[in-house]
């Protein structure tokens, strides 16, 4: 089963979202970022980053390596969690 690249966070490293590793990485990312929000800086929440208005990440409909389309409700459902 391919660990899909499901896109990558808009930062200056570029940071690849892998399949796998989804949740270990936007913890990471969510713990230590902040975005302007009614005047306050407040946390980014792990779901922010899935949600495409909001263009914090680059995400894929369909995996680069093996051309599987993603499912993103089952993804956002599980980071969440």
């Amino acid at each position: 089963m391919c660990n899909h690249l499901l896109g990558h966070l808009n930062d200056y490293d570029y940071i690849p979202l892998y399949f796998y590793t989804i949740k270990e990485t936007l913890s990471r990312y969510s713990e230590s970022t902040k975005r302007l929000a009614n005047g306050i800086d407040k946390p980014i929440e792990r779901k922010e980053y899935l949600d495409r208005r909001l263009c914090l990440a680059d995400m894929f409909n369909y995996c680069p390596r093996c051309g599987e389309k993603i499912n993103w409700k089952k993804i956002k459902q599980e980071v969440e969690l």
